[in-house]
């Protein structure tokens, strides 16, 4: 609230509250002898109110609150709106302030002046003096810590100063992320007009990302190490594989949780709800029904593939290891940070992933991903550098077109601009490296904002022929409008996630040689898909009959090794001549599918299709290989990649080779994974097979 909502009246009484204020914080102390005159010197009934309350005997608090804060004080509707604060009284004084969303800011105040009493003859006490008293945090610091479990931010004030903490606090080294006296305070928030805005954008500025990063990454392999103490049945490789899902479930959750679009603190209160109603059956009961919650109801909401595998049948279930699991699992969610002594380390629910972007999580996972993998040096591509990339190539492209799009607009060709539409929603974007997706990501937002401008002027277009009422359109112009309202539904759909899919699933395309990596660069851009339009993914707010409302992106994210397959020639040869057939039914489920990007079902029978074909050119590559006197050895280094196939809509067209400049895609972003290529060669017989098999590619290493 600001104070252009109040009302005339209202803010000529806050405009006294505040002037009085400025009198009584002045003074370190009022003596008894001249209260009167200062209470005759003052405009505002709120402020005289607290102070005879004072001078009465009440307590500090309380006569605070009942002065500034309860029924209809302007100060209450100013900093509140018309949100009704929750008052708890249990030796502390709060105020619950809850968002749309549930979330909740605690307000606590403090005494600014205290009573100091002496006794008359009789034994009456009589008021000395009213002395102010500066607020110390550091003398409140459990009081903070137990109401941030609960709530986003504490607040603690006198009125005078104002103080801010969040729940991303390091229990070990307790501070407040932003200290304010009251008339910098008021001159803030009325920019603002919104108090859980106000904090959030005090606790962004109060972030150094440097020191963000590096305690996340810090984090994150603590959360992978107590998870590698539970005992698995897979080798150390598939088991990396599920930790680090797991991991990635908790962090989309969470993220989720922290944009609004699902309940408040939904990790607690699943966990709390599952603790509570199975405990009595034991620790494995309460982890089976635990993860049953998690993986079902994500997965039926939001994703297809995210929360399609369970990570408990890979545990060994004995008791000892149940326990293991049972209570890393709660250090790693976060759930016994505030009891452990110290705080220990973060879990993910004590992170605000508003400020984890996808290059704080990009770097922290390809950083431990490289360690893993002994690579030294491992260099991850800084912000600003893939935003410039990818700006001054799929940007370029982008408003290239829309130039044009434009200029149809103003001339009302309708032709060229069914054209300039087509060519537009055809642009195919490809990182052949793409680690953790952090080019990707900044090319879904980029082709986003370029849809809306794209939309933007064909409705403008439609404005123009809108002037006449559908009786009275001539036939001409009711086709005009019919046409312009099929590129319409083409650009966009009826809501921006719809438009958020057909981007995901026109545009973006990616592969990574580490499956570790392409799992993280998934979640990154479902969670940007989500943070584009995070008030259309509310999750009561889902149409009922749609499930997975998250496109499915096992078709445009692949695994493979980018530079090590059978030559595009030599597969498109291979699949006209073996599976035409299978050509033209690809086709098709990608045509259902980029209809309806929420059916996994189409999806299964992609790539079933797929498997069987991609076994069949393994093969024609061994073969290959052989023919060139090739070591095979190269399969057992990498995964083979055959472009045509994994990528067969780039090719072909229903069963039909497309032209050669129709082929591949039109923008390619990224960097070359350097660190991973240096490691790779240092081995003499892999150096000897690369080379033979890419003639000079690696001459210059």
């Amino acid at each position: 609230m600001s104070i252009a909502s109040l009302s005339p009246e209202e803010k000529d009484a806050l405009d006294r509250i505040i002037e009085d204020l400025r009198v009584i914080f002045a003074k370190e102390e009022i003596l008894s002898d001249e209260l009167d005159d200062i209470l005759r010197g003052l405009r505002s009934e709120e402020v005289k109110s607290y102070l005879r309350n004072l001078a009465l005997g009440s307590k500090p608090e309380t006569a605070l609150r009942e002065a500034f804060f309860a029924g209809k004080s302007p100060l209450t509707k100013y900093l509140f709106g018309t949100a009704v604060p929750e008052v708890r009284e249990n030796g502390f004084v709060d105020y619950l302030l809850k968002d749309e969303m549930g979330r909740l800011i605690v307000l606590e105040l403090k005494s600014l002046f205290e009573s100091e009493v002496e006794y008359d003859k009789a034994g009456k006490p009589v008021l000395k003096r009213l002395k102010q008293r500066k607020l110390d945090w550091r003398a409140h610091k459990s009081q903070i810590i137990k109401y941030i479990q609960s709530g986003e931010y504490v607040i603690l004030t006198n009125l005078k100063e104002w103080i801010f903490f969040s729940r991303s606090v390091n229990v070990a080294d307790l501070k407040p992320f932003y200290t304010v006296e009251f008339f910098q305070f008021v001159k803030e928030y009325e920019v603002i007009g919104n108090l859980k805005d106000y904090a959030d954008r005090k606790e962004f500025q109060s972030i150094r990302y440097d020191l963000l990063t590096k305690e996340f990454f810090e984090n994150l392999k603590k959360w992978v190490e107590k998870l590698s103490e539970v005992e698995f049945i897979v080798d150390e490789k598939r088991k990396l594989e599920l930790i680090i899902n797991l991991i990635n479930k908790f962090i989309f959750i969470q993220t989720l949780d922290d944009y609004g679009v699902i309940d408040f603190k939904w990790i607690m209160e699943t966990w709390n709800y599952c603790e509570k109603r199975w405990h009595s059956k034991g620790k494995l009961e309460v982890l089976k029904r635990f993860f049953e919650q998690v993986n079902g109801w994500f997965y039926d909401y939001y994703d297809t593939e995210l929360f399609k595998e369970d990570i408990l049948p890979y545990i060994k279930k004995n008791e000892k290891n149940i326990d293991i699991l049972y209570e890393n699992l709660s250090y790693v969610l976060g759930l016994k940070y505030w009891k452990t002594p110290l705080g220990g380390f973060k879990g993910i629910m004590q992170y605000n992933f508003r400020q984890i972007d996808e290059d704080v999580l990009g770097k922290a996972y390809e950083t431990f991903l490289a360690e893993q993998r002994k690579e030294k040096g491992a260099f991850y591509t800084p912000k600003y550098i893939t935003e410039y990339i990818v700006e001054n190539t799929l940007g370029k492209l982008c408003d290239e077109i829309l130039e044009e799009v434009e200029k149809a607009v103003e001339a009302e060709d309708l032709d060229k601009l069914e054209r300039l539409v087509n060519k537009f929603i055809s642009v195919k974007v490809l990182d052949p490296a793409c680690g953790s997706g952090s080019f990707l990501i900044k090319a879904l937002r980029r082709l986003y904002h370029s849809y809306i401008k794209l939309a933007g002027f064909i409705e403008n277009l439609k404005r123009k022929y809108d002037r006449w009422t559908s009786l009275l359109r001539p036939p001409e112009i009711e086709a005009k409008i019919e046409r312009i309202d099929k590129l319409l539904e083409n650009i966009t759909g009826k809501r921006k996630m719809d438009l958020i899919s057909k981007v995901l699933v026109r545009h973006i395309h990616g592969v990574d040689l580490d499956k570790r990596a392409l799992e993280v660069a998934k979640v990154n851009i479902w969670l940007e898909a989500i943070k584009l339009a995070p008030e259309e993914f509310r999750y009561d707010k889902l149409p009922q009959n749609i499930n997975h409302i998250l496109p499915s992106l096992e078709i445009n994210l692949l695994n493979g090794d980018s530079l090590v397959g059978l030559s595009e020639s030599l597969t498109i040869k291979y699949l006209i001549d073996n599976h035409k057939e299978d050509l033209v039914q690809l086709s098709d489920l990608r045509q259902q599918y980029l209809s309806c990007p929420m059916n996994p079902a189409l999806i299964r029978a992609i790539e079933s299709i797929k498997q069987k074909i991609r076994h069949e050119l393994n093969k024609e590559f061994k073969a290959y290989l052989k023919r060139n006197h090739i070591p095979t050895q190269i399969l057992n280094l990498t995964k083979p990649f055959h472009w045509a196939l994994e990528f067969w809509f780039n090719y072909f067209g229903a069963g039909d080779i497309l032209p050669l400049y129709d082929r591949g895609f039109d923008v390619i972003v990224g960097n070359p994974p350097y660190g991973r290529i240096k490691q790779l060669i240092k081995n003499k017989t892999v150096k000897e097979i690369y080379g033979k098999y890419y003639d000079k590619t690696y001459y210059y290493q």
